[in-house]
């Protein structure tokens, strides 16, 4: 009988993890006949194999499939979850992470109703000190028939969690996971998402990502150099895809800005490593790929930073660089001024030839004002004309998820929300802004 949809676990020595897993799968508010877990042991020598199977016992929607020894990677795994599934969609989960009883099923019934290739909802990531909402582009509000590689930013979360895909595209197109140890991610989901015709989005939590510290995973284990290496073959590979021109310019930005500009420079890893040439010689790798594809790296960087970043690089001008890095990692120390309602850096004196560098959203607290009688809350707004303030949120210091909307408006430059709406409020909060559809941007603040 085919099933709506098909949730592909592979598993290698996660028994510590794996009972959780197996009952966020259960506890799935939905007809569990409609589902299938299919768990795709990679050679485990610890106790995963027997959790299995014990709990295969009484959950008759778990298939266990058990290879011969380790491949490596979860690549072969889901792969062969691919062909051993029957339902309409497939889904992939970590066997050290969990689905949300109530949001995976609200997201697998909507993406149904509405025929959609590929649906999108919400990841929750929980570490030791918080929880927070990861790639919201993706999911900031509930929406059908979207294009779905011309969703802003879709390609900055091309990870499994929180998505699920029509099989019969899979299929069609024969898009596999690649034997790599790390980025095969990001090649996969750039391939399925640029050849979905329709999208579907809810920012219901649908899955739970666990990154708790005593969760070693191979990514953790991974260096950036080696990173960085396996991210210059997913660029070959994605400038060799056939897929249309605007997702795979998205496609590219993405690997360009995320990878190979900020995660590998805008840190203080870089600033303090003893071998910063490294960096700079796999980044004139990445340059060296482009030309051999006939293509300019500067034509997929868009933001303002990176296009600055990016100039320093390829005139080789490396303490300049360095010097910018410097400038962005201590963000919060760095001097800035505004300037027509604007809020901008202060620039040394070496890179004032780059022009102004923008911070393009900011907000303050601004103190409790009373008008025409009633006290407010007094946000001001540093922003372009055209940026909207959506929502304002309270939330749980260190707890996106624990959030309640509050009234506001708007006067000018000026954010007012009333004092009654936080009063009284015996327990702590952070007043959280979400702007331009889904940026968030968390205002300090000390209510007098």
């Amino acid at each position: 009988m085919e099933r709506t949809a098909s949730i592909i676990i592979p598993v290698y020595n996660k028994a510590t993890y794996l009972s959780i897993c197996i009952a966020s799968i259960q506890e799935l508010t939905l007809d569990h006949s409609t589902i299938e877990a299919i768990f795709v042991d990679d050679g485990s020598t610890d106790e995963s194999l027997s959790i299995l199977h014990t709990a295969a016992q009484t959950m008759d929607f778990i298939r266990i499939i058990e290879l011969p020894e380790n491949t490596g990677s979860p690549a072969q795994p889901r792969n062969i979850g691919i062909e051993e599934a029957t339902g309409t969609y497939v889904t992939f989960l970590d066997a050290d992470d969990r689905l949300d009883p109530v949001g995976f099923p609200r997201l697998v019934a909507q993406a149904a109703s509405h025929d959609a290739d590929i649906a999108f909802g919400q990841t929750i990531k929980h570490t030791d000190t918080s929880i927070q909402k990861v790639g919201r582009f993706a999911s900031f509000t509930t929406a059908n028939q979207l294009v779905p590689y011309e969703i802003d930013k879709v390609f900055r979360a091309v990870g499994p969690p929180g998505k699920i895909l029509k099989r019969s595209v899979l299929l069609e197109h024969n898009i596999r996971f690649s034997a790599m140890q790390y980025g095969e991610d990001k090649l996969f989901f750039f391939e399925a998402i640029s050849k979905c015709q329709t999208a579907s989005m809810n920012p219901a939590p649908v899955y739970h990502v666990n990154r708790f510290a005593m969760n070693d995973s191979l990514v953790g284990q991974t260096s950036i150099f080696e990173k960085t290496t396996f991210n210059l073959q997913v660029l070959e590979k994605t400038l060799e895809l056939d897929i249309p021109a605007v997702a795979k310019t998205h496609a590219l930005s993405r690997l360009i800005e995320m990878d190979f500009l900020s995660r590998l420079f805008n840190n203080k890893r870089f600033l303090e490593h003893p071998q910063q040439q490294t960096f700079f010689d796999l980044f004139d790798e990445m340059i060296v790929i482009f030309e051999r594809h006939n293509a300019d790296p500067a034509d997929f960087i868009f933001d303002d930073i990176f296009q600055k970043q990016y100039a320093l690089l390829q005139q080789k001008d490396y303490d300049r660089f360095v010097t910018f890095i410097t400038l962005f990692v201590q963000k919060h120390k760095a001097r800035r001024y505004v300037s027509k309602n604007r809020l901008y850096y202060r620039m040394p004196d070496s890179l004032h030839h780059l022009g102004p560098v923008l911070e393009p959203f900011f907000a303050s607290y601004a103190g409790t004002r009373l008008v025409d009688g009633l006290f407010y809350e007094v946000v001001q707004l540093l922003k372009d004309d055209m940026s909207s303030v959506d929502q304002v949120l309270l939330i749980a210091p260190n707890d996106e998820t624990t959030e309640t909307d509050v009234p506001f408006h708007i006067d000018e430059n000026e954010l007012f929300i009333p004092t009654e709406a936080l009063e009284p409020r015996s327990d702590p909060f952070q007043l959280m802004l979400i702007h331009d559809d889904y940026h968030p941007f968390v205002v300090r603040m000390t209510l007098p």
